[in-house]
């Protein structure tokens, strides 16, 4: 068995982000939101209203590979999101959309770190953040 510094980390992270990932993609398929829709409809309840170039800006680490204008397009159809001129921002439809697809996604936070210690956690973060730093990656 190995132990320490021996453990495979990468394989660790593969298997933590397919977890997590599998996760919430079930928790936001009960809402019928994808993924990507939900980092932009999270972006502006966390932000408040954005200019799509500045929305696009936010969003692409977490969904680089998606295009945003089909994601706030399919949004503003739904009437969760409306265009005030250049700006986005949320309808009041939006706000409860997004209070209850938040309240499924905090579970499966809740989950994933259930009976690990805050400062674990936090240690956790930090490790990952100086790999990323120590090895050239965005961080």
């Amino acid at each position: 068995m190995l132990t320490g510094m021996d453990q495979p980390i990468g394989l660790l992270l593969k298997q933590a982000d397919a977890a997590l990932t599998s996760a919430l993609n079930a928790a936001l398929a009960a809402h019928d939101l994808p993924r990507h829709q939900w980092q932009v409809l999270r972006t502006i309840a966390r932000r408040g209203p954005l200019a799509e170039g500045d929305l696009a800006a936010a969003v692409r680490p977490f969904a680089a590979e998606a295009p945003t204008a089909p994601l706030v397009a399919d949004l503003v159809a739904r009437g969760w999101l409306r265009r005030d001129g250049p700006v986005l921002r949320l309808t009041d439809l939006g706000e409860r959309r997004h209070a209850e697809v938040a309240e499924a996604v905090d579970g499966v936070r809740a989950r994933a770190v259930q009976g690990i210690p805050a400062e674990d956690y936090v240690r956790v973060l930090r490790t990952l953040e100086r790999i990323v730093a120590n090895l050239g990656g965005a961080g």
